[in-house]
């Protein structure tokens, strides 16, 4: 896991929301057997996805977007499951002009980042049962 954390929730319904700056947004977590399907909004826009996998993988895109117009928007993730959804942090493209043109950046923060909302805040752990079966005991 990016920074060695991660944040997930097992919770129906359970929602993690984030406000970013940018053209695009990809968000990085985990796909594998015991994930399940998820929503993600953006401004509005609603789209069902899976995190299921046949196999482990870890820091692999669950989400993305590009092609927004620049400017503030909402990304929010709702688990549509009784099964594992988690966040481990996020990546967006801003685009940022001045008087001799613009320049793309890219931009990173971890999901213990204060910027992210998660509700309940009770159906979000951060803590691991069982190290082990992370990431080579990585969490």
């Amino acid at each position: 896991y990016y920074a060695q954390t991660f944040t997930r929730a097992t919770q129906l319904g359970a929602t993690a929301s984030f406000t970013f700056n940018g053209t695009s947004i990809t968000i990085y977590g985990t796909k594998s057997p015991n994930h399940g399907n998820f929503t993600v909004d953006v401004d509005g826009l609603e789209q069902m996805t899976s995190g299921s996998s046949d196999n482990n993988q870890y820091q692999v895109p669950i989400y993305s977007v590009d092609g927004l117009n620049g400017g503030t928007h909402v990304v929010t993730l709702t688990n549509r499951q009784y099964a594992f959804l988690d966040i481990d942090y996020v990546s967006w493209a801003s685009y940022v002009s001045s008087s001799q043109g613009g320049t793309v950046s890219q931009l990173y923060i971890d999901d213990s980042d204060t910027s992210f909302q998660y509700l309940p805040a009770n159906a979000w752990s951060t803590s691991i049962s069982d190290l082990n079966n992370f990431s080579n005991s990585t969490g």
